[in-house]
């Protein structure tokens, strides 16, 4: 691990580098989310952010030339429609939304743009950690490629998300200690973090994006349900009908993939000679 990391990390300053992008494309996503949540209600906001589910597959098309089919391009409107249902009905049935307290100075216009832009910025941070993912430096591509990549992405995140620590808290971290207020709890929670960040990466590396939005509405789906069951919970009619929609659009989307593949012609070089 030491080898890799002198290797692939320090002794490659420049590849290291181009994982700088996404790091600072993040950065100005999490900047706009402020001007987001503060000028739309929590409900425009969710819905208005699901759109990142048909951006990342535009930025797709663009950046990595993946091109999806018509029932594919349904598939995923069915799952924006499904993941908006369940966001709107946990916000309006579950659980009570909070409005900022000077609600006559928002700016919807300019909350709706910051969402369409927390959209792309999303979509093209994650596209181009995929593309660097699946086309390593050289064109060779080796076991740790995935682990390499995230060192990489973190140590950057790293450095912008303590900058931003600095000049929110600076005077509390620096009276009390940077750890001060840790626990079990709180440790375990970045724990799971990481390896969330980890699977997504490994998911990345041999799915797409596109499957990666799909986990993320499947888990706000099971999340939900959690809260449903084990938690006192109640949701309308809405949840269930958007649930459904998100495990359908899951069905529609690979299914078509599927049939899409089989009928794409075999290369000459794959050719049985004797069947030709």
């Amino acid at each position: 691990a030491t080898r890799i990391v002198r290797v692939e990390i320090v002794g490659a300053p420049w590849d290291t580098l181009k994982l700088s992008i996404p790091a600072l494309i993040y950065v100005v996503q999490n900047n706009l989310s402020f001007y987001a949540l503060g000028n739309l209600d929590p409900a425009t906001y969710q819905v208005t952010y699901q759109i990142k589910l048909l951006t990342t597959a535009l930025v797709m098309r663009i950046m990595l030339g993946k091109v999806l089919t018509s029932v594919q391009w349904g598939g995923l409107v069915l799952l924006l429609f499904g993941v908006s249902l369940v966001e709107v009905e946990k916000i309006g049935g579950g659980q009570t939304a909070q409005l900022p307290p000077d609600r006559d100075a928002m700016m919807p216009l300019v909350g709706f743009l910051a969402t369409i832009g927390m959209t792309f910025c999303s979509a093209i941070a994650g596209v181009y950690f995929e593309m660097m993912v699946k086309k390593p430096a050289g064109g060779v591509s080796t076991s740790y490629d995935v682990w390499v990549r995230n060192l990489q992405l973190y140590f950057f995140s790293t450095i912008s998300a303590l900058l931003a620590c600095l000049l929110k808290d600076g005077a509390g971290i620096w009276e009390n200690g940077f750890f001060y207020g840790y626990n079990g709890l709180v440790v375990c929670v970045v724990l799971v973090a990481s390896l969330g960040g980890t699977m997504t990466a490994m998911m990345i590396k041999h799915l797409d994006n596109i499957y990666k939005n799909f986990s993320s509405s499947m888990s706000i789906v099971l999340a939900s349900l959690c809260a449903y069951l084990f938690a006192g919970e109640h949701y309308g009619l809405g949840f269930f009908l958007g649930s459904f929609l998100v495990c359908f659009s899951l069905f529609v989307y690979y299914h078509s993939g599927q049939t899409a593949a089989a009928k794409r012609p075999i290369p000459a070089t794959f050719r049985d000679p004797e069947k030709a």
